[in-house]
């Protein structure tokens, strides 16, 4: 698992599997930027690797239409994906998948993926809203997650979708 949090201003992951209590770093992205948005995923390495690798191929993608992909993540249990753009009007626009919800929800922001959200949500909270102390104390104090831990600018990584958007389509 990983743990991932998502606010207006940031977002903040650390990296790490973890198999049979043994901690490992993650070789593939758990944050990725192609021109459909910032993408973030939490969970079942095998699933969520595979979505991952997915979006980072720069395509519009459904993946409840990747071949054989719903039926993994229903098998996998314990993923979530979400999506991070701006709308029309420049506001920042969430949408949010896990494998029992494989068609999307609208949450609000802060968002908080993966075996660590309750801990990351909580120092979020109580640290007065410090992105970089909740990440490395839900790395800290979750079974599931560790470092290294990685804090982006939430509009840096949106500049970046649209810069990928320009390059493609201008």
């Amino acid at each position: 698992m990983t743990t991932i949090l998502i606010t207006p201003e940031y977002i903040a992951w650390e990296s790490c599997l973890t198999f049979g209590g043994q901690r490992h770093i993650n070789a593939e992205p758990k944050v990725v930027v192609n021109d459909f948005g910032l993408w973030a995923g939490a969970g079942a390495p095998d699933i969520c690797d595979k979505a991952m690798r997915v979006l980072c191929s720069d395509e519009d993608v459904d993946l409840t239409e990747v071949p054989g992909f719903v039926e993994a993540a229903q098998r996998a249990g314990g993923f979530e994906l979400a999506r991070v753009w701006r709308d029309a009007y420049g506001d920042l626009a969430v949408q949010w998948w896990s494998d029992t919800n494989l068609y999307g929800f609208v949450p609000p922001l802060p968002l908080a993926l993966g075996s660590g959200s309750s801990f990351v949500l909580g120092a979020y909270y109580a640290s007065g809203r410090d992105v970089p102390l909740a990440i490395q104390l839900a790395a800290e104090h979750d079974e599931g997650s560790s470092g290294p831990v990685f804090v982006k600018s939430t509009n840096a990584m949106l500049d970046a979708v649209d810069h990928l958007k320009k390059r493609k389509y201008t």
